[in-house]
């Protein structure tokens, strides 16, 4: 006939008691009321990117028969060690022997991690691949168009050299028209991103699919990578001759 005791989760004591301690107050716990006796960490039961949610743990004689038909069936024990596998043998040997035919299913806590980031990770190597892709689709188109605007203006160069332009200007002519098209081609991308980034939500965790750094370093590292795409034909521009140029033409 003890009194009834429980003890809460730091969210269930936030939200039971934002101003207050949670030690010594009541909760109500189906047709009873029990004292909260101590406050314990928020956890994630399923998975790693999951909410925490409010829980109440109380001693197992105080569950409800109309509850404890339901947990009885899958009882969980945290057994800490600093060698698993011996560990394993020696619980499992012990509840055996209990009863020969409980059935009994022991992990390690990095197991259970990966197995919890396994999708989280295929994820992430899914569109790796395909970022990867697209920027070497991205770094082969700017490497074409430019090397076709260099062949173009191949007589218009000749006659910047013939003019007196240095291998200075002819380079910063043709990089900044590299640069022109990658900022154009990235401010269409950062319109779409800020539309669909919503979609990634889901499968993101530590950072929301809107983060700041991500759209300032991002685009930066591909200006970067759009202009050395740039420069093996900006290179090949610096090096026409004027006069063969102009014959050839």
């Amino acid at each position: 006939n003890a009194a009834g005791v429980a003890i809460v989760s730091e969210l269930l004591a936030r939200r039971s008691w934002p101003n207050d301690n949670a030690v010594g107050k009541k909760i109500r716990y189906g047709d009873d009321w029990l004292t909260v006796v101590g406050v314990c960490g928020d956890i994630k039961h399923g998975a790693l990117d999951e909410s925490s949610v409010s829980m109440i743990y109380v001693p197992y004689p105080q569950v409800p028969a109309e509850v404890a038909q339901f947990v009885a069936r899958d009882v969980n024990f945290v057994v800490r060690s600093s060698s698993p596998g011996a560990a394993a043998t020696g619980v499992r040997g012990a509840l055996h022997a209990l009863d020969p035919a409980m059935v009994v299913s022991m992990s390690t806590l990095e197991e259970l991690i990966h197995e919890s980031t396994t999708q989280p990770r295929f994820h992430t190597w899914l569109i790796g691949i395909f970022s990867i892709l697209a920027l070497s689709l991205a770094c082969l188109g700017i490497y074409g168009v430019i090397a076709y605007l260099v062949t173009q203006r191949n007589k218009e160069i000749g006659i910047r050299l013939a003019l007196g332009a240095t291998r200075g200007n002819i380079l910063g002519l043709v990089l900044g028209r590299t640069f022109l098209l990658a900022v154009a081609g990235i401010a269409a991308g950062l319109l779409a991103a800020l539309f669909l980034a919503r979609f990634l939500d889901t499968i993101l965790f530590g950072i929301t699919a809107h983060d700041p750094l991500t759209f300032v370093v991002v685009p930066l590292g591909l200006i970067a990578i759009a202009l050395l795409a740039g420069y093996l034909p900006a290179r090949r521009a610096i090096l026409v001759d004027p006069v063969t140029s102009l014959r050839c033409e």
